[in-house]
């Protein structure tokens, strides 16, 4: 299944992943997006709710 099929469609994902990592203080080392999948290197602060996944 295509996920990215333009530009576009990543440029939306990429201004989300900032919106969201601001509000939860995720640290965004690295990413990459291909048409099917991402992938990305994050993290969470210590005291963070996000760490107990």
């Amino acid at each position: 299944m295509i996920i990215f099929s333009t530009d576009e469609h990543r440029q939306i994902f990429l201004n989300l992943l900032i919106e969201i990592s601001l509000l939860f203080q995720v640290e965004i080392h690295s990413y990459c997006l291909m048409d099917n999948h991402q992938l990305r290197y994050s993290k969470a602060p210590k005291d963070s709710d996000l760490l107990v996944a």
